[in-house]
């Protein structure tokens, strides 16, 4: 099991996240998102709302955003449009199912 050293880095919510999203995968994703150069709570919370829930996805969301932490916020919190649809600055709100993709609920 990855240590709690790795989870202090990470938002309650976004722990949270990940054990309903990645199951059994979640020391996979914890060790994933922990990657991100700069663990801000909001970029994390980008990563994983980015990611669809899908541990592919979600190590490309975080090279992108250790590449340029823009493109991680505008894949999760704006549409095609540029119009912002989301904030993840604050925690994700108390009903984390309406994060994840349906089919994984």
């Amino acid at each position: 099991m990855v240590g709690k050293d790795l989870e202090s880095g990470v938002p309650p919510d976004a722990i949270e996240f990940m054990r309903i999203v990645f199951g059994d995968d979640f020391d996979a994703a914890l060790s994933i998102v922990s990657g991100l150069t700069d663990l801000s709570f909001r970029l994390v919370r980008c990563a994983l709302k980015a990611s669809g829930g899908n541990m592919d996805h979600l190590r490309y969301m975080v090279e992108l955003g250790n590449r340029d932490y823009r493109d991680l916020i505008m894949s999760a919190e704006y549409d095609r449009d540029r119009n912002q649809v989301a904030s993840f600055s604050g925690e994700f709100n108390h009903d984390l199912l309406a994060y994840i993709p349906p089919k994984l609920h």
